[in-house]
């Protein structure tokens, strides 16, 4: 399935965004499609005021597919206190009611019709709740990021080739693999007779090692190439002071990640496909939510 793949995708942009945000010496701002170099001097005098427990809403596309609607919703809370992260997704095709729009409709809808700010919105009154942060990402930046660290190396456990006519082999054991064939790596499903769980357990590897490598002191060597690589797939609304304090105080929340999932039942009206949740399965999403941000178990 796309979506656990695009799952997958925002999860390892935004944990490696926050991890290196500490770390860099130079910061892009992204407007309009340009690139500002600042140094920390010259970094605008904004004072961060991120803290406490913080909501995040990620939207992700896949650009190459499709430009106009997120195929992926996901809110993030993270709480600096019991340095925990509670994460899950809002399908796509929930049927919700958008702000400012008559009758009913798609959640991802929001953003074709107005971007983040809509989505925004809409995932608030969905929720309950506001949303301390928003992050944009498409999934066209794994390969340069993967690149830029000179590539992963993953202790295979399967077998198998790429496609006919590409003479690349994913032998057993160690490899080392650039951007391309690391995207393959983390898609391929097919070919695995564990079917998602064999592709799970290859995201969750190659995650790790690229996780291991931001760790590492060389990183700030690779600081502008890797923020280039993210900055051209990421779009945000934090300041550069808001990324360092969260790589600072809460990149340990994200070691103990707790998912979570909105129950619900896949639907056709008008022939149209939605993905239906009851008001009593809303209320518990709402719920969880609330009990994060306060530090309690759900």
């Amino acid at each position: 399935m796309r979506n656990v793949y695009l799952f997958f995708m925002i999860t390892f942009l935004l944990t490696c965004f926050l991890s290196l945000g500490g770390l860099f010496y130079y910061y892009y701002t992204i407007t309009a499609g340009q690139k500002e170099k600042i140094t920390l001097e010259t970094a605008p005098e904004d004072s961060s005021t991120v803290s406490g427990p913080q909501i995040i809403l990620i939207a992700g596309t896949d650009k190459e597919e499709t430009a106009s609607r997120a195929d992926v919703i996901m809110i993030i809370s993270i709480h600096s206190g019991n340095e925990s992260t509670l994460l899950f997704n809002i399908p796509r095709d929930t049927k919700v009611s958008i702000p400012g729009r008559d009758g009913t409709d798609k959640i991802n809808h929001a953003y074709r019709y107005a971007g983040m700010p809509l989505l925004k919105k809409t995932a608030e009154e969905f929720l309950d709740t506001p949303i301390d942060f928003t992050v944009e990402a498409d999934m066209k930046g794994f390969r340069e990021v993967v690149d830029a660290y000179g590539g992963v190396t993953v202790q295979n456990d399967l077998e198998f080739v790429k496609d006919e006519g590409d003479p690349f082999t994913y032998t057993k054991g160690n490899l080392q693999l650039n951007g391309d064939q690391a995207l393959y790596y983390v898609r391929m499903r097919k070919q695995d007779p564990r079917g998602d769980l064999g592709r799970n357990l290859r995201q969750q590897q190659v995650l790790e090692a690229l996780l291991e490598k931001a760790k590492s002191p060389a990183t700030l060597q690779k600081a502008e190439e890797l923020l280039y690589a993210l900055g051209d797939h990421i779009h945000m609304d934090m300041t550069f002071r808001d990324i360092r304090s969260f790589s600072y105080h809460y990149t340990p929340a994200l070691t103990q990640i707790q998912t979570t999932e909105i129950q619900g039942v896949s639907a056709e009206e008008n022939g149209i496909s939605y993905y239906l949740v009851s008001s009593e399965e809303q209320g518990k999403a709402q719920l969880r939510l609330d009990r994060h941000q306060a530090g309690k178990s759900y």
